[in-house]
């Protein structure tokens, strides 16, 4: 097994706020593109399962989000 290296870099400082949310320029939406995710808006529906909890079912799996 190969063990990748890393080396200390002071010019590249990494703020506390973006070690935190390293997401911090993107938005949801974007991500979720990015991600290949189902659209669910008009695209489920709610199964009671009896017991207290809820289930969604999906109805068309190869709706995505644009």
């Amino acid at each position: 097994m190969k063990v990748k290296k890393t080396t200390y870099n002071p010019t590249s400082i990494v703020s506390r706020e973006r070690l935190a949310n390293p997401y911090l320029n993107e938005s949801i939406k974007d991500r979720l593109i990015c991600s290949d995710a189902l659209n669910l808006e008009n695209n489920h529906t709610w199964l009671d399962l009896g017991n207290g909890y809820h289930k969604s079912q999906i109805k068309d799996k190869n709706k995505r989000l644009i």
